[in-house]
């Protein structure tokens, strides 16, 4: 299969995209815009499939790969130049992960180095993934719990570390685990269209797989034809969301009629939510500071039929909001949740940062408190799983404001509720890992 993908690609073959994605996440790129550029714009499915599963386990498993070619290697790693480095983390992840025939894998990695500006490394590559491909099966290094893991599930040693201390050595090492394993796609039927079932059989039909996925959400295995070429997609029967980000808009419960302030709405994935419970009666104002993910709102309202969505750029610690009953306020944070959908993010993540993401979070929801009227709800949302931007930030704002935090609805949400917060995690429930708590301002 590799050698035939590589047969139909032409002169640009899937592994040299790779290799271009990997460069410029190197360069600071986010992952889902290089592979856009890189992969997607230039091959059709089949092509653009395979380069993207060579991209992500590379990034997945990068300490795991380095760590198998320095063993091979003959001299430092730290002495080949990174391009070189990118096209040998391609190989190797296709003999470790990918079950690429050994022959296929080392031959066009060598073929890479070759057309690359340096050929003359050709014969380096060619005999350190030769020594990969010969082993009965790779190694770890000894050492602590941390040292290995971090090696064995390519995350960084601070993380390993944190969850570790939290979880303990066994759940820990699984939630490193299900970080690694790809994500599945999941979608929500548009109610106002459809019906779950179906939409079920219109993907089917459309040479889809269909099964059932956690919080009522389908998880759809896509045939032959691309998301955005499905009949059901552009007729708005559904929308992709991961099942985690459905809890959120669900706590907050706005009755039909409703008005909702979504204020930091992104591409719209929890104002659609909002938008079908309080109904054609009701009103969503998606506030965001970024034109373009407005933009991507405004078309997700516009397939799904949706005309109570109105979308406003504001930025909301600076412009004045007025008083609200409802609020949904999904905060920007270091996504240290949703790794198996966006694993660059274990990378470009440093310690630091969950302070630094917090205290910004924490004005965040002082301001969406100010704006409630007596009586009013606002739900905090994040997709990060540490407590300084989960809990410790509704903490410090329900100590300091008057918000009084509302308990998790076990009824409803079960094993889900984590004392009085909504808590999902990935080796757990299978979705992201997220967080959300409800606080509503006394009268």
């Amino acid at each position: 299969m590799a050698r035939e993908i590589e047969e139909q690609a032409g002169a640009y073959s899937p592994r040299a995209a790779a290799v271009a994605a990997l460069a410029a996440v190197r360069r600071g790129a986010k992952l889902g815009r290089a592979l856009e550029r890189a992969v997607r714009s230039k091959f059709g499915r089949r092509n653009a499939t395979f380069a993207e599963e060579l991209v992500k386990n590379v990034v997945r498993h990068k300490t795991f790969l380095d760590y198998q070619l320095e063993r091979a290697a003959t001299k430092s790693l730290r002495k080949v130049p990174a391009a070189v480095l990118d096209i040998m983390r391609v190989g190797a992840a296709e003999l470790l992960f990918m079950n690429t025939p050994a022959y296929a894998a080392v031959d066009q990695a060598v073929a890479a180095a070759k057309a690359s500006r340096y050929a003359g490394l050709a014969p380096f590559v060619n005999g350190l993934l030769r020594r990969v491909a010969s082993w009965e099966a790779p190694a770890l290094p000894d050492g602590d719990d941390v040292a290995r893991l971090a090696v064995a599930y390519s995350h960084p040693e601070w993380l390993v570390r944190r969850w570790l201390e939290r979880l303990g050595r066994v759940e820990g090492e699984e939630l490193l685990r299900a970080n690694n394993a790809p994500a599945p796609l999941n979608v929500y039927v548009n109610p106002a269209r459809t019906s779950r079932d179906e939409l079920a059989a219109r993907l089917s039909a459309e040479g889809c797989a269909v099964t059932d996925g956690p919080f009522g959400s389908l998880a759809v295995a896509l045939g032959d034809t691309g998301l955005v070429e499905l009949d059901a997609f552009r007729e708005g029967l559904f929308v992709v969301l991961d099942p985690a980000s459905s809890l959120g808009p669900r706590a907050l419960a706005p009755p039909a009629g409703a008005t909702v302030w979504d204020l930091c709405a992104g591409a719209g994935g929890k104002a659609v939510q909002l938008a079908w419970a309080v109904g054609p009666g009701g009103e969503v104002v998606a506030v965001d500071n970024n034109g373009r993910k407005l933009k991507a709102c405004a078309a997700a309202a516009t397939r799904l039929g949706l005309e109570n969505i109105d979308v406003r750029k504001a930025d909301i610690l600076k412009d004045e909001l007025p008083r609200a009953d409802y609020v949904f306020l999904d905060v920007p944070c270091t996504n240290l949740g949703v790794i198996r959908r966006k694993p660059d993010v274990k990378w470009r993540v440093r310690e630091g940062d969950v302070a630094a993401a917090a205290a910004t979070q924490e004005a965040m929801l002082t301001r969406a408190v100010d704006m409630l009227a007596p009586g009013g709800t606002v739900v905090y949302n994040v997709c990060s799983l540490e407590p300084e931007e989960n809990e410790r930030v509704v903490e410090n704002v329900t100590a300091r404001t008057s918000a009084e935090l509302v308990p998790c609805r076990g009824d409803e949400f079960g094993d889900v509720c984590d004392g009085p917060y909504l808590r999902t995690w990935p080796h757990r429930h299978g979705c992201n890992g997220g967080f959300a708590a409800t606080l509503r301002r006394r009268r």
